[in-house]
């Protein structure tokens, strides 16, 4: 058994290879043949070999892997934006399909030993294929129509008042055209940002993730169905952050369709939140979503460790790794972890996707598959959004382009605190959006803050230094009244609007190419995360000084006002007596 486990993993990455390059081999031995000659001479001309969506889908695989083994003469390759755009970078232009033809088949003879039916798999892969197709042909011309009657009504998906900043707005918009900043972004262009492409170059898989998780929605699905079938009602996800607020913004937003799994998120270590998710939740019936980008978050590990040891106490079949989902980054620990313990499922992301830009990846669309969203149309609207070719819009028609321009010209004529005013079906969206504000731009000592979750008061109790954003939903004028008293004061108010909950998925991508593009004009890095790293250093220091003496480092308060006493920071000189002058100070 170990001997042929062997076998089969030294063949994983190479069948597809192997395959075409079989394929390849009959293909020219067909058009060389004296029946071939006659007709070429009449004019002929030989219909070739297509491969076909040659995007790597399992990261832990080259990216360039099947344009650098697909290269030969009479070929047509259809690959992914992403894919090209690695290849131009490092891929290896050399003919490759006609070489090691013998090895590929002695690789096909090894599958058919394992008892692997690749004629099986095939067919039912062009069945899967030809089905997809049909489907995304659909979706496309859903969308078109769609699109038609927007601009038959002058539906407008952006809009607003910008108290006074039109010219300027309009003036940053002609520059981005003028730059190519657009066109520059999703040509992975670093220097839109920083002549250095550290945390850049590497963190542009966004832009993509809409096309590559429409090819895994069978993976998916396949989870939720075999999920169900076993009888789990719940799923407890576990994660921090960027792995956890787009979850939670999906299940409250859409709640659960009947007959899936009920989705909790805990995304605290505050024992009081532990104990309450552990009590709600039955560990028989279970699924455990584990979700770290890095794969060594301790906080998130320290809540598997405690969930997985309640399940292998209540589990006497002695599968209690069958109760967990990872979601993580190839080569993480745990990713190690999930092999170890022999979990039912891991997901390795992309990992050129950062944590709060991961809301279509599979950090979001795991749990949402596990409350029957419907992922296609999803996807469908995100990809609305995704338009960014050259020839597809101009940067001053760009929703994505002329928000992100507004709120960072608003920003730095002062109005730099950007509130969000949603309609209550969409309110959660903010929690998600509140982080990508906040961890993209604030930093530098220049930044938005986002302000969400606050009541719509008299235009009057606002300062200068507000902004809002107005997400409506089509039909809901709940809190239009309020939006116009702001607007009519001379509040700047950027209006977006969404025909129905779905619109989500084309939101969670406006919004992350609009801050994209924000921090582009503030002149600042969108993608690292400065402050989020120091504080998991600081995080880990703690937990190993805990370790090694049984106790966490004493700390001095910075002030002591009679009963109260205030932590921070060291560093405020002279610190002030009062606590009304410290907190000025």
């Amino acid at each position: 058994v170990g001997a042929r486990a062997e076998q089969a993993k030294s063949l994983m990455g190479k069948i597809a290879i192997a395959n075409a390059k079989v394929a390849y081999t009959y293909f020219r031995q067909v058009f060389s043949e004296p029946r071939w000659v006659r007709l070429a001479a009449e004019g002929a001309r030989p219909q070739r070999p297509l491969w076909a969506s040659t995007g790597t889908k399992n990261p832990t695989y080259p990216d360039t892997l099947y344009l650098d083994g697909l290269i030969g003469s009479e070929t047509v390759n259809t690959a992914p934006p992403a894919t090209l755009q690695a290849f131009l970078s490092h891929g290896t232009v050399a003919r490759t399909l006609d070489r090691g033809v013998r090895q590929a088949e002695e690789q096909l003879q090894a599958l058919a030993e394992l008892g692997v039916d690749l004629g099986e798999i095939t067919q039912d892969l062009q069945e899967q294929g030809v089905a997809a197709f049909a489907k995304s042909f659909a979706a496309l011309m859903e969308a078109i129509a769609e699109k038609r009657e927007r601009l038959l009504i002058s539906w407008q998906p952006v809009a607003g008042n910008l108290g006074g900043h039109e010219q300027v707005v309009s003036d940053a918009l002609a520059e981005l055209a003028a730059a190519r900043i657009l066109p520059r972004i999703w040509a992975h262009d670093h220097t839109v940002w920083s002549a250095d492409p550290a945390e850049i170059a590497d963190r542009l898989g966004w832009l993509h993730t809409v096309e590559v998780m429409q090819d895994n929605l069978h993976l998916l699905r396949a989870l939720t169905i075999a999920a169900r079938a076993d009888g789990y009602t719940q799923a407890l996800l576990l994660g921090m952050g960027g792995s956890s607020l787009a979850p939670e913004v999906l299940r409250k937003t859409f709640g659960v369709q009947a007959g899936f799994l009920d989705l909790a998120v805990l995304d605290s270590t505050d024992p009081g939140a532990v104990l309450a998710a552990s009590d709600a939740q039955d560990p028989a019936r279970t699924l455990y979503v584990v979700s770290t980008k890095s794969g060594g978050t301790v906080e998130t590990l320290s809540l598997f460790k405690f969930f997985y040891n309640q399940v292998a106490a209540a589990d006497r079949a002695g599968r209690a790794g069958a109760h967990f989902v990872a979601i993580t980054d190839p080569g993480s620990q745990l990713a190690k972890l999930a092999e170890q313990f022999d979990f039912r499922e891991v997901f390795l992301n992309d990992p050129t996707i950062g944590g709060r830009y991961s809301a279509l990846s599979f950090f979001g669309l795991v749990p949402a598959a596990l409350i029957g969203l419907d992922l296609p149309m999803l996807l469908g609207r995100a990809l609305a959004a995704a338009c960014g070719s050259d020839s597809c819009v101009q940067a001053a028609d760009s929703p994505a382009a002329w928000l992100g321009v507004a709120v960072a010209e608003l920003a730095k004529a002062g109005s730099d605190k950007l509130t969000l005013v949603a309609s209550p079906a969409i309110h959660g969206f903010g929690d998600w959006l509140e982080q990508l504000i906040a961890e993209s731009t604030g930093k530098e000592g220049k930044g938005i803050l986002p302000v969400v979750g606050e009541p719509v008061g008299a235009p009057e109790v606002y300062g200068a230094d507000r902004a809002f954003v107005y997400l409506r939903l089509d039909g809901d004028a709940t809190l239009d009244p309020e939006v116009a008293r702001l607007e009519a004061a001379g509040h700047p108010v950027l209006r977006v609007r969404l025909q129905d909950r779905y619109d989500l998925g084309g939101q969670f991508f406006l919004w992350e190419l609009a801050i994209a593009i924000a921090g582009h004009r503030l002149g600042i890095h969108p993608f690292n995360q400065p402050n989020v790293e120091a504080a998991k250093i600081q995080a880990r220091d703690l937990v190993a000084a805990y370790t090694r003496d049984g106790s966490l480092p004493k700390e001095e308060p910075q002030l002591v006002d009679g009963q109260l006493s205030v932590f921070g920071a060291n560093g405020f000189e002279g610190a002030q007596r009062a606590l009304a002058g410290f907190v000025a100070h």
